[in-house]
């Protein structure tokens, strides 16, 4: 792991994302262009620094690819999630009227 400052744990160069989520360094940045890589800081000279939870995006990214999903469907959706923070209204925009998303059960 590539350390970035005064020992900062769990920051990653772009190379190594890019081997760890099994993508192109060309990719991750374009994620990051139309806004589905929203956290990526830089350091001093410019330099993109990734952290735990860029590689668990890019992974989970990755997991929207096999379903199928577009990147403007997932674009879209990032933007209903930030709008809204929450999943219920991702569902409902998802679903069509004739299915429904069954409450969650209260008892344990």
């Amino acid at each position: 792991m590539v350390r970035y400052g005064k020992g900062i744990r769990g920051t990653y160069a772009i190379g190594e994302i890019s081997r760890l989520v099994d993508l192109s360094q060309r990719t991750i940045r374009y994620y990051e262009e139309i806004g589905l890589l929203h956290s990526v800081r830089r350091i001093e000279n410019g330099k993109r620094v990734y952290t735990d939870h860029d590689v668990r995006r890019l992974k989970f990214i990755n997991r929207l690819k096999v379903l199928g999903l577009s990147l403007a469907e997932m674009v879209e959706l990032e933007k209903i999630y930030r709008k809204q923070r929450n999943n219920r209204e991702i569902l409902r925009s998802c679903s069509t009227s004739s299915t429904s998303v069954p409450p969650r059960s209260t008892s344990a």
